[in-house]
């Protein structure tokens, strides 16, 4: 089995590679909240792919 090679991050966007550096469909970010930064007090939010981001 052929593994594929990393994500990139573009503008938000994430372009899956495939197999020989093809890309795929884009992969949109869609955040939701988790929960508190318990160093800032941010909230924050998680995406399906795995990226956190903190609430500004």
């Amino acid at each position: 089995m052929a593994r594929s090679a990393p994500a990139r991050d573009v503008d938000g966007l994430r372009l899956a590679t495939g197999a020989g550096g093809r890309r795929s469909a884009a992969h949109v970010h869609w955040f939701r909240r988790i929960g508190d930064d318990a160093f800032s007090g941010s909230s924050l939010y998680a995406c399906r792919c795995g990226q956190v981001r903190a609430a500004i």
